[in-house]
């Protein structure tokens, strides 16, 4: 094994064990985090003060998390109200027609909310990546043992993290070393 194999591997093992505080802390992303009962533009407004966090997170009363909303969601959500009949040429299912009613009808963060999904500070990152991509989201809040908010981090900042850990270097020619 080369030197540079071994600080590859040193650093991949770092990655997999850095917690989503230790990430958080370096990335220091803002989340966006609304209420249930709060109007869909006002919700629209405190997500364009965040747009590094692309899944809201929606609280109860008690300020715990109750579930999630993509900024995609937000968006389609938005244009369906604009322009129904671009969304409905694509509804070729029941499952894109239930969408398609919820979105239109939707008035408060809750309405249109997915279920509740988050990281824990002590999680690793590596279950924590793998938590994201199965979810299909591109961000995940990060919640405390009583399940309020206390941070956020995204699919790009995974990469941020991946990148201050195990640093590629350009080779000579242009081409990226450390990627294999």
């Amino acid at each position: 094994m080369t030197q540079r194999d071994e600080e590859w591997l040193r650093a991949s093992q770092r990655f997999e064990t850095m917690t989503v505080a230790e990430a958080d802390r370096l990335m220091g992303i803002e989340g966006t985090i609304v209420r249930a009962d709060e109007p869909l533009l006002m919700v629209i407004q405190r997500a364009l003060e965040h747009p590094a966090c692309l899944v809201i997170a929606v609280v109860d009363e008690a300020g715990r998390l109750a579930g999630l909303l993509p900024t995609r969601d937000l968006a389609f959500g938005a244009f369906v109200r604009v322009m129904p009949e671009a969304f409905l040429k694509y509804a070729t299912d029941l499952r894109h027609g239930g969408e398609f009613a919820t979105m239109a009808h939707g008035r408060v963060a809750g309405d249109v909310m997915r279920a509740p999904l988050a990281l824990r500070p002590d999680e690793r990152l590596e279950g924590a990546f793998g938590k994201l991509l199965e979810a299909n989201l591109d961000g995940l809040p990060i919640v405390d043992e009583a399940g309020r908010v206390v941070g956020y981090l995204g699919l790009f900042e995974f990469l941020c993290v991946w990148l201050n850990v195990c640093p590629i270097r350009e080779r000579p020619g242009g081409r990226e070393d450390g990627a294999g």
